[in-house]
Order: C-alpha cells, then structure tokens, then sequence
C-alpha cells in the first residue's frame, strides 16, 4: 500500500533563484555563489533539526534568490522556542567555520581549499545575526521583545531598521559600479528593503515549522496544563502560555477565587478577542 506524503515537506527551486544563478555566473561569482548556497542550505536545516527536536515539522523548503528558507503556516510558538530555534542557523555556520580553522592548525594546506567556506560561513551568520526582517536576528529580537509584551513596538522598529540598512546596502551598491563590482551588496538591498513591507505574520516565524497538535496527537499524548487568571489579565501573557508540548486550559475566577470559566486552548482567539 502507498504510504501518504502529504505530511512531508516539500522543496521547491524558485525561477527567480534559477536567474540568480545565471547573473553570479556571468559576473564570475559562480564558485562562490554555489559555496554560498551550500552553506545557506546548512544553515537552514540547522534550523529544521532544532526544531523537529522540539517537536516542529517542516512544511517546505524553498530555494529563493536571497538563499533557502523554510516556511509554515498557522503555528504558535513560545519565546524559547523561537529563539533556540532562530539561532540554530547561525550558530551551525560559527560552529563549522571555527572546525574549520581548527583544521588549519593541523593541516595548513587544508586552508587553501576552504578558504571561501570559512568566510561565507562567518558572513552569513553574522548576517542573519542581525535585528532585520526576515533575517534570524529580527526573530530574535521580536521573541524577547514578546517576554515583555512589546512585540507590535519590535515590528516598526525592524522595519525602520530594513529601510535604512537597505538605503545603505544600495549606496555601496551603486559605488562598486565604479570600482570593484559587488552584485552581492545589490541582492541584500532588495532582499532586505522588501522585508520592511512584508505583512508581519509573512516573517514573524519565517525559516521556522508548523505542526497540527491535532496531528501530533495521533503520534503520542499531550499533557494538560491549567493556568488561573481573572478578567484583567493581559491577553499577551495568556498567548506567552502556548506551548508545543502541552494542551492548556485558562481558568477564569472571580473575585472571590471561584472559577467562573473555563477556556480551551482552541478558544482564545475567540475569547480574547471579543
């Protein structure tokens, strides 16, 4: 019997990473653009194994031009989660590029050969290190704004920050015309200016994993967590609650401590919307 694969994730190459391809070759960038793409595809899978091992599945992995990126729909995350799961990336590249200098040491006519792995690898995990979207760093930085209930405060300021880094980026771009040509600075100013117009839920968990809990259920059983609040409770803490690896119920009490309410995890829109 043939087994369903709509549980699996799919990948797909964009046509526009295909043109990409082509320019970096004509611009006799073809060596390091494909050691780049190797490194960005590790990169992006460091992510996937964090996040299957906090119990996360993959949708899809898309080749685009900027690189690789693995998308979701519809998942909640906590802040711990987003984090571990935002910094695997970069920190897989510090990990392999460190190994790799390590080998120096001991095999000094290795550096000759990985020279250029060394450098993308540094390169695009400080990159992703910074606090613009859809870049790791702006994940990092909205999930611990989120601790304190100031996620809405973090989008602007990542959104600001993409206008003026990207207004930058193209300004070095157009004064490497006239000395060393760097298709690269150009890519990133699109890239990065195109991400301060993105709806906040197109990056807010970009490169992360969705998963059904109805789904997850069939695998094995879900804890209950019950947390006590009263009618004043901010709705950001109730949301701060979700979490993967358990099922939550919110009792409402009155004043005199009495549960007036309960409310199920696949309520809270609903309720705390209202």
């Amino acid at each position: 019997m043939k087994k369903s694969n709509k549980n699996k994730g799919k990948f797909i190459i964009h046509p526009l990473f295909l043109a990409l391809s082509i320019l970096f070759v004509l611009a006799g960038q073809g060596v390091y653009f494909v050691i780049c793409l190797v490194v960005v595809i590790l990169h992006e899978y460091a992510h996937y194994f964090v996040a299957k091992y906090l119990g996360y599945k993959l949708k899809q992995m898309s080749l685009l031009p900027y690189g690789a990126q693995l998308n979701l729909s519809k998942s909640i995350f906590n802040s711990r989660d987003e984090i571990l799961i935002a910094i695997a990336g970069p920190l897989f590249n510090i990990v392999l590029a460190f190994f790799c200098i390590a080998i120096w040491w001991l095999y000094p006519v290795t550096y000759v050969y990985t020279e250029m792995f060394v450098t993308a690898n540094l390169v695009i995990a400080l990159f992703n290190l910074l606090p613009l979207a859809p870049l790791d760093g702006s994940r990092i930085l909205l999930a611990i704004l989120g601790k304190f209930g100031k996620r809405l405060q973090g989008y602007k300021i990542v959104n600001c920050l993409n206008i003026i880094v990207s207004i930058l980026l193209f300004a070095l771009f157009i004064a490497s015309l006239f000395n060393n040509f760097n298709l690269s600075l150009g890519i990133m100013a699109i890239f990065i200016f195109a991400g301060a117009f993105e709806k906040d839920e197109a990056y807010l968990y970009s490169s992360l994993f969705t998963f059904s809990k109805n789904e997850y259920l069939n695998e094995r059983p879900l804890k209950i967590k019950y947390y006590a609040v009263t009618k004043k409770i901010n709705k950001l803490k109730i949301y701060r609650l979700i979490n993967q690896n358990y099922y939550l119920v919110v009792v409402v009490l009155d004043e005199n401590m009495q549960p007036i309410k309960y409310i199920y995890e696949g309520e809270f829109d609903k309720y705390f919307s209202a």
